[in-house]
């Protein structure tokens, strides 16, 4: 039969335990979704027997194995030997530690993270972290800003706090290529103005993916957006995908979207169910074919897993 997770992990411990030489050399961990939960005496022996050797890691990715209070303590440990470029902890339960651990320091944690000299690629897709997440915005003086490429906030269920910090603070992402807000909001209140911030401080012009499909969108919104890409095009930006599918737009958003796509030749956007008319989706396929994505059948498509994310950590999970 099927190995399970747990001795799937325990083999790997025990492996780096005896062999201290390849521990030394192992650059990458990837623990995909397993097939069942993994036990939290496991996960802390896995972790911790990472950080009792002289690791050498640039990526750790993890996804679906809910993170302990002494995996996390580890992790912390882990940065310290300040190496890591990827960081992907995907539907870890974070935000379960810091509810359920009075010793869980989420300052520390953030610290941690952004005293990395080399990371350039974070994803906490699918841990509702909602409040901590302004620790991490508040080290911006760290030169995590400037070091980002990839930033993944999707399903974090991000507090309006936290969204208006954002907002203020993404003039700073002087490299981000890649930003996944996919469903970030706890709520709709500041992700509007997240778009608004983009278009009128002339920010994250970095980017050439963007993600805010799910985010409860307006149509004011959608129109920040377009007018966002149209000036990204003329000083010769390099966005190529913009998901803003599952929002509620009007087909005079959805004009000025068109332009976008005319005046951005590279720009791929996803449009599935945004509330645009039959007319307007009919429109935007025959003027941009399949980079006016979603509207090639000329009605909307309401299963938000049917669209792929375009950067994937680990997960095919919308």
């Amino acid at each position: 039969g099927a190995v399970g997770p747990d001795k799937v992990l325990i083999s790997m411990a025990n492996a780096f335990r005896s062999n201290k030489d390849w521990l030394a050399n192992v650059k990458t961990i990837v623990i995909p979704e397993p097939s069942a939960p993994v036990s939290e005496d496991v996960v802390d022996e896995f972790f911790g027997v990472l950080c009792g050797g002289a690791c050498r890691l640039t990526e750790i990715s993890v996804t679906g194995v809910a993170m302990t209070y002494n995996s996390l303590v580890h992790m912390v440990q882990l940065c310290n030997f300040r190496m890591l470029r990827k960081l992907h902890l995907v539907r870890c339960s974070v935000e379960s530690v810091a509810a359920a651990s009075a010793h869980f320091d989420e300052v520390t944690l953030a610290e941690a993270i952004s005293a990395l000299p080399d990371l350039d690629e974070l994803s906490l897709f699918g841990n509702p972290i909602k409040h901590w997440v302004l620790s991490l915005l508040k080290l911006g003086n760290s030169g995590l800003f400037d070091r980002l490429k990839v930033l993944d906030l999707g399903r974090c269920q991000l507090s309006e706090a936290s969204v208006k910090i954002f907002a203020e603070l993404m003039v700073e992402f002087k490299s981000l290529e890649v930003l996944i807000l996919r469903a970030a909001g706890e709520t709709a209140n500041g992700l509007d103005a997240l778009c608004e911030n983009m278009y009128f401080k002339k920010a994250l012009y970095s980017l050439h993916t963007l993600d805010m499909g799910s985010c409860r969108l307006t149509p004011m919104a959608a129109e920040c957006l377009a007018r966002w890409a149209i000036g990204g095009a003329a000083i010769g930006a390099n966005l190529k995908y913009m998901g803003i599918h599952h929002n509620k737009f009007s087909d005079s958003s959805a004009e000025l979207l068109g332009k976008a796509l005319k005046d951005c030749p590279r720009l791929k956007i996803q449009l599935h169910d945004c509330g645009i008319s039959a007319d307007m989706q009919q429109k935007l396929f025959q003027d941009h074919g399949e980079r006016a994505g979603g509207c090639s059948s000329g009605a909307d498509v309401g299963d938000i897993e049917a669209i792929p994310m375009v950067w994937n950590f680990g997960t095919s999970e919308a």
